[in-house]
């Protein structure tokens, strides 16, 4: 009997470290507002200034937003362990270089407006820069 004091205390304290996340949402916590990206505005598949919405990616845009980071480190695979060069797109059927700087930075050159504002919103540090440079750095 004297133990069920400290159950209850004990469930008591769970129930509330259990809840917190939910409750902190509720109260004070807020989702912050997507970042606005610079969208590129060249195409360097056609090497003229084209609408943003002709644009042709590596892959399509939903695709990319969740599943960037998978292709890059495939990329980085394939170029560093065997020696591949060229990315045929699943999508569009359309080949790539597999090269960070030369195929995705020559359309997302402003590194900060595009990859920075995202980065930073979902607080990720990728290590890309460790080794690559933006074109405008």
């Amino acid at each position: 009997m004297g133990d069920t004091r400290n159950i209850v205390i004990g469930l008591l304290v769970f129930v509330i470290i259990a809840a917190f996340p939910v409750w902190y949402t509720l109260t004070v916590g807020t989702a912050g507002e997507r970042p606005e990206l610079e969208m590129p505005v060249f195409d360097p598949l056609s090497e003229s200034i084209v609408p943003v919405d002709s644009l042709v990616c590596v892959e399509e845009r939903e695709y990319m937003l969740g599943h960037h980071m998978d292709i890059l480190d495939d990329w980085r695979d394939a170029v560093v362990r065997d020696g591949e060069k060229t990315y045929t797109s699943r999508s569009n059927g359309r080949t790539f270089e597999m090269s960070l700087t030369r195929t995705c930075l020559s359309c997302h050159a402003n590194r900060e407006a595009f990859c920075g504002r995202c980065h930073d919103y979902a607080d990720v540090d990728p290590y890309c820069w460790d080794c690559h440079v933006d074109q405008e750095g």
